[in-house]
C-alpha cells in the first residue's frame, strides 16, 4: 500500500509529525498526495500570514494574492512594523562573510530607502490586497508572537516573511525601531494599511493595532487618522464595513485649552472624525498608555462613537473620571460585554460607578474587571490605591495597602451580589490576590479572571493580550519564514 492510496485521517496522523521542510516534500511525492494535502496546507500555512513594509516581504504577499488557489485561504492579514535599520553600523572589523554580509546589509539599506520614498509599499500594498477577496482582519503588530513558544511544528517563534532570510544574508535581524523612531514607524505602517485597505477597497470586518512593545511609549500621529476629503466617500465604505476594532490610542495627558496641547486637541479631533465613519462596530477596544487622564478625551469622542450596535466595549490602561466613565457607557444602548483592564479613577468610587452601571445598561450581560485603582485619601505614598473585590463575602471593599497604612478603615463597602448579579449574569474580577487564593475554584456570584473566560488567560502574558490582538493568537497559519512554502 503507496502513501497514495491511504485515508486522509492516516495521512493527516503523518503529516503532523513532520515540520515544513518534511511537509513540503511530502506534497511533491504525487499529485495524489498533493491533492489529499492540499487543503490541510493552504490552512495551515495560508490562513494568516504577516508581512514587513519591505519589499522582500511584500512581494512574498503579492506572490501569494496571485495564486488563485492559495490567495482564497488568506483571511488574515498582519502587518509586522519590523523594518531594515537605517542607522549605518560600523564595517565588521574581520572576516569575509562578515564582509559580505555587511556589503549585503547596505543594499538592504538603500533598496529601503528607495522602496519607501517612492511609495513602492503602499503600491505593492494595494496591488495584493485587490486579490485578497476573502481576507476580513487586518493587523499592526510591533512584535513577534510567542504563543506557545511559537508554532509547535517547527518550535519556533513566527516572525515576518523573508525575516529569516534577511538575517542569514545581512547577518542581523530586522528591527522594531528605536524608543526615538517607533512612533513614526508605527504611524507610517498604520497610515499605509488604511489607505491600502481603503483604495483596494478590502472587505474588512475586523481591524486590530496590537502593540506590545511598545505600548507605554507610542503616541500615534494625528496625521494617520486623517481622511482627504476627497476619498471621504471611500473611506467611509471601508470603515462603514467594519465590526470590531482595536487600537492603542496613545494619549499623553489631559486636554487643555494651552498651547502645548494643539497636537492632542488635533489628534483627538482626528481620531472622533475617523471614528464616526465606523458606525456599524459591534465592538470596540481602546488602550491608553498607563496612568494618562483620559477623561477629556473621552468626552471629545464619545459622541461620536457607535452607540445603537456597539455591544462590546473594551478600555484599558488610563484613568478617568467616574461621571466621564459613566456618561461614556451611558451613549451605547445595547452593551453587553463590558471589560476595564488598570483602568484608574481619578475622581469617584468604582462602588458607586458598578452601581450606577447596573441600573443604566440593562442589556449588559458580561462585566470584567481587571487590576483597576480610584484615588485614596489614605494613602502615604501615593494617592492611587488597588480596589479589591471581596466577592466570596458579596461586598465590593476599597482599601489602602495596609502594609504602609496599618490604621486604615475599609470604606465603600458595596452589595455586589444583590446590586449586580441580579442583573448582569457574568461577572469577573481579577487581581493578585483572588487568582493566587482561588486557584481551583471560583467564588459564587463571579469568576476570577485567569481561571478561564472563553479561554482567555490574563497572567503576565495574557496581560499583554488585553492591550492588542484578540484575546489569544492563533499563530498555526505560519512560521518565522517559510520560504520552502511558496
Amino acid at each position: 500500500m503507496g502513501l497514495d492510496t491511504l485515508p486522509l485521517e492516516i495521512l493527516q496522523s503523518v503529516t503532523n509529525e513532520l515540520n515544513t521542510v518534511e511537509y513540503g516534500n511530502l506534497r511533491l511525492v504525487c499529485k495524489a498526495i498533493e491533492k489529499q494535502c492540499f487543503d490541510d496546507w493552504a490552512k495551515e500555512y495560508f490562513t494568516t500570514r504577516q508581512f514587513s513594509l519591505t519589499r522582500f516581504s511584500l512581494q512574498a504577499l503579492v506572490d501569494i494574492s496571485l495564486d488563485v488557489a492559495i490567495s482564497p485561504y488568506l483571511h488574515r492579514l498582519i502587518l509586522s512594523t519590523d523594518n531594515v535599520e537605517l542607522s549605518v553600523p560600523w564595517p565588521p572589523a574581520q572576516g569575509a562573510q562578515a564582509l559580505l554580509q555587511y556589503e549585503r546589509f547596505i543594499e538592504y539599506q538603500d533598496e529601503q530607502v528607495h522602496f519607501r520614498s517612492t511609495g513602492a509599499d503602499h503600491a505593492m500594498l494595494i496591488d495584493a490586497m485587490r486579490r485578497l477577496r476573502n481576507c476580513k482582519t487586518l493587523e499592526i503588530r510591533d512584535y513577534y508572537s510567542r504563543f506557545q513558544g511559537g508554532r509547535t511544528r517547527d518550535n519556533t517563534s513566527w516572525k515576518s516573511y523573508g525575516a529569516t532570510t534577511f538575517r542569514k544574508e545581512a547577518g542581523r535581524e530586522l528591527t522594531f525601531g528605536s524608543i526615538h523612531g517607533v512612533e513614526q514607524r508605527v504611524s507610517n505602517v498604520f497610515a499605509v494599511a488604511i489607505s491600502a485597505a481603503q483604495a483596494s477597497q478590502l472587505p474588512l470586518k475586523t481591524f486590530v493595532a496590537s502593540l506590545r512593545v511598545h505600548h507605554g511609549l507610542l503616541n500615534l500621529a494625528s496625521s494617520v487618522f486623517y481622511i482627504p476629503p476627497a476619498e471621504t466617500a471611500s473611506y467611509a465604505r471601508l470603515l462603514g464595513s467594519l465590526e470590531s476594532f482595536t487600537l492603542h490610542v496613545g494619549i499623553h495627558g489631559e486636554i487643555t485649552s494651552g498651547p502645548h496641547d494643539l497636537f492632542m486637541r488635533k489628534k483627538t479631533k482626528a481620531f472622533a472624525d475617523f471614528m464616526s465613519l465606523a458606525p456599524n462596530l459591534q465592538s470596540l477596544r481602546l488602550n491608553c498608555n498607563d496612568g494618562t487622564p483620559a477623561s477629556a478625551f473621552f468626552t471629545e469622542i464619545g459622541p461620536r462613537l457607535p452607540h445603537g450596535v456597539l455591544s462590546c466595549l473594551e478600555l484599558g490602561r488610563m484613568r478617568i473620571t467616574e461621571d466621564a466613565l459613566i456618561t461614556l457607557l451611558s451613549r451605547f444602548t445595547a452593551l453587553r460585554d463590558v471589560t476595564f483592564f488598570r483602568v484608574g479613577l481619578s475622581e469617584g468610587a468604582w462602588t458607586s460607578l458598578l452601581g450606577e452601571v447596573s441600573s443604566k445598561l440593562a442589556s449588559l450581560r458580561s462585566l470584567r474587571l481587571v487590576h483597576v485603582t480610584q484615588t485614596g485619601e489614605y494613602h502615604q505614598q501615593s494617592n492611587v490605591v488597588p480596589v479589591r473585590f471581596n466577592t466570596s463575602d458579596a461586598e465590593v471593599q476599597s482599601f489602602s495597602d495596609h502594609s504602609l497604612v496599618p490604621d486604615c478603615t475599609i470604606s465603600d463597602k458595596f452589595d455586589f451580589k444583590s446590586k449586580l448579579d441580579a442583573t448582569i449574569p457574568r461577572i469577573v474580577v481579577y487581581d493578585d490576590d483572588f487568582r493566587n487564593a482561588h486557584k481551583d475554584a471560583s467564588p459564587s456570584g463571579s469568576e476570577i479572571l485567569g481561571s478561564g473566560v472563553d479561554g482567555d488567560s490574563m497572567d503576565d502574558s495574557g496581560e499583554e493580550d488585553f492591550l492588542g490582538g484578540d484575546g489569544g493568537d492563533d499563530d498555526s497559519g505560519g512560521d518565522e519564514d517559510d520560504d520552502s512554502v511558496l
